[in-house]
C-alpha cells in the first residue's frame, strides 16, 4: 500500500501489486498491472515516450549510489563514544552524545548475532549511529519498548554488507548501500539498499535528525566530484547529497 505519499517513480514495470490510497502521482517507465489506482494520477510508458525520464533516473541513481556509499563509509570511520552492554540475550545501547548530539556505537556482525533483544536509550541524542561491520547481516532482534521514534534518530549503518536479511520489525533507519537485502517485516525509518526484495512494509518515522557529515573524511583522503543532478532524494539521501556537495567544494578549493 502507498498511502498519502508524494508519489512514486519506477523506471521499469510494476507487476507485484500496488494499492494507491489518497491523492498522489505515479510515474512508471514501463507497464503497470495488478494495481488499484483509485483516484490517483498514473502515467505509464515514460521510458519510451519521454527520453529525459530514463536519463534523469540514471543520473539520480549515479548520485545516490556514490553519495550514500561515501556517507556510509564516512560513518564507518567515526570513533565510538557510546557503549553497548550485552548481557545474556539482551543488548543495551546507552547513548552518550557529543556536543553536536551525535552518539556512535561500533560492533561486528558476530556481536549483532549474539543477542536477540535490543534496548535503546537515546539519552537526548539527536542522532545515534550504529556501525556494524561484516558482509553477511541478519536483523532478527526484538526491540524492547517497541520501534516507535527510533527511525527519526537511529541510523544502523552496514558499510561492508553484501547480504542482509531482515525478519523482525526493525527500529531505526537502515543504511546498507552495497547490500542485496530481503525484508520479511517492517522497518520503522528510512532504508537504503543496493538491491531489495521487499516482503515487508516501510513505516513513516524516517530519519529527521540534524547530523552533518564532516567536511573531511575520517583519516583524510582526496574527495572526488559527484554530479549535481538528483531528483526525489529522500531522507538519508539528503545527507548523502550534503556530503557530495561538501566533497565538490573541497575538490574545487
Amino acid at each position: 500500500n502507498l498511502n498519502n505519499s508524494s508519489g512514486v517513480i519506477v523506471g521499469g514495470n510494476v507487476s507485484s501489486g500496488f494499492n494507491f490510497n489518497g491523492t498522489q502521482t505515479a510515474k512508471i517507465g514501463g507497464t503497470l498491472s495488478n494495481t488499484n489506482i483509485n483516484q490517483n494520477s498514473v502515467t505509464t510508458g515514460l521510458a519510451t515516450s519521454d527520453p529525459a525520464f530514463r536519463v534523469n533516473l540514471t543520473q539520480q541513481k549515479s548520485l545516490l549510489t556514490s553519495s550514500l556509499t561515501d556517507l556510509s563509509q564516512t560513518m564507518k570511520g567515526l570513533d565510538s563514544n557510546s557503549a553497548v552492554t550485552i548481557s545474556g540475550n539482551r543488548a543495551t545501547f546507552n547513548a552518550t552524545p557529543n556536543a553536536d548530539g551525535v552518539a556512535v556505537f561500533n560492533l561486528t556482525a558476530a556481536q549483532l548475532d549474539s543477542f536477540g533483544e535490543v534496548q535503546f536509550n537515546l539519552n537526548g541524542a539527536d542522532t545515534a549511529i550504529v556501525n556494524v561491520s561484516g558482509e553477511n547481516i541478519r536483523l532478527n532482534d526484538n526491540f524492547l519498548g517497541g520501534t516507535n521514534n527510533l527511525g527519526e534518530h537511529v541510523i544502523w549503518n552496514f558499510p561492508d554488507a553484501k547480504k542482509l536479511d531482515l525478519t523482525t520489525a526493525w527500529g531505526g533507519s537502515v543504511l546498507a548501500p552495497t547490500a542485496n537485502a530481503t525484508t520479511g517485516n517492517y522497518i520503522q525509518g528510512s532504508a537504503v539498499f543496493g538491491n531489495l526484495v521487499q516482503n515487508g512494509e516501510m513505516h513513516i518515522g524516517t530519519y529527521s535528525g540534524g547530523y552533518n557529515p564532516p567536511s573531511t573524511p575520517p583519516g583524510g583522503g582526496t574527495p572526488t566530484p559527484i554530479p549535481e543532478e538528483a531528483l526525489g532524494l529522500f531522507a538519508l539521501g539528503t545527507l548523502g547529497l550534503l556530503w557530495a556537495r561538501r566533497r565538490r567544494a573541497r575538490a574545487a578549493a
